[in-house]
């Protein structure tokens, strides 16, 4: 009896000194990694370069590393560029708050202020889109202009995964069994070509998908896509000038909305991408960052 509880000690501890080992190899300090409080979360940032700021926002089940190879670029090209874990994802985890629009406009109202960002460039890719867009149209004094990655906004119907926060078997069986399977497939399905993805960033979704509260925080958050996927946004506010991206294998979010956003918003300029899916920042890197640093450039 003793030996198997010395077995199962020994499982559980080697358990959280791994989950501890991913946190601080993800929390790397030479990339820039930092941490600030709002409302007692533990915010992961990043933050490097000077000149006009430009922040990113990531997408569902993604992290800020989604914009690895971007950042670089966009400092070379003179930019203050800051990237963060939005509540319920990455390194920034789970929330004490329900996963609305209002909650996450709030809080980058906040994390703005807390780094004296008076004014800034916002790109979101999905979710951040959607966070992105309802930024910028409650408060348009903070935004110089707008780009966005396959955003959310009209009804749909949600993948598969997304479906399932709505079922508590579905949610007890991802939870309770080895969620590798689960965990590839949201990984290879935001790419048109699955194959392209890097063995890197599957281990990126896996790893981050199983740090402790994160489950729990994505379910929290799609059951909260399937309230937003049922209705019309309002998009009469946004006049901020928006660059509109999108691949048109996307497999989330369908490219045929973007004809909804060219008749719904004025000041917008929409750039489709032949054979691309979900998340052109790391599909098509350099062509999708091109047209980014074109669009922030151009008066």
């Amino acid at each position: 009896m003793v030996k198997y509880l010395l077995l199962l000690s020994l499982f559980f501890s080697y358990g959280c000194a791994s989950e501890k080992n991913y946190y601080n190899y993800y929390a790397n300090k030479n990339l820039g990694s930092k941490f600030l409080k709002i409302d007692n979360l533990k915010v992961h940032y990043r933050e490097i370069g000077t000149g006009d700021t430009i922040v990113l926002l990531h997408g569902i089940c993604d992290s800020l590393h989604t914009w690895r190879y971007w950042k670089n670029q966009l400092v070379q090209q003179g930019f203050h560029v800051i990237t963060v874990d939005i509540p319920g994802f990455g390194l920034t985890g789970k929330w004490n708050k329900a996963y609305t629009i209002e909650n996450y406009t709030i809080f980058l109202k906040e994390f703005l202020d807390k780094l004296e960002i008076k004014k800034t460039h916002i790109i979101g890719n999905s979710l951040g889109g959607y966070l992105a867009w309802n930024f910028a149209s409650s408060h348009p004094e903070r935004v110089n202009k707008l780009g966005l990655i396959s955003p959310a906004a009209y009804p749909l119907d949600p993948p598969f995964v997304v479906k399932m926060a709505s079922n508590s078997f579905t949610r007890w069986l991802s939870k309770t069994f080895n969620n590798r399977a689960i965990s590839d497939h949201l990984a290879e399905s935001v790419f048109n070509k699955p194959e392209k993805m890097s063995e890197w960033d599957k281990e990126r979704f896996y790893r981050l998908f199983n740090l402790e509260g994160n489950h729990d925080a994505y379910m929290g958050v799609f059951q909260n896509i399937l309230e937003i996927a049922e209705h019309e946004p309002n998009l009469t506010l946004l006049k901020t000038p928006t660059l509109l991206l999108w691949g048109e294998k996307d497999a989330w979010i369908p490219h045929n909305q973007a004809k909804l956003w060219e008749r719904d918003v004025k000041n917008l300029k929409l750039i489709s991408y032949k054979d691309v899916g979900h998340v052109p920042q790391l599909e098509i890197p350099n062509k999708s960052l091109n047209d980014v640093i074109h669009f922030l450039k151009t008066e």
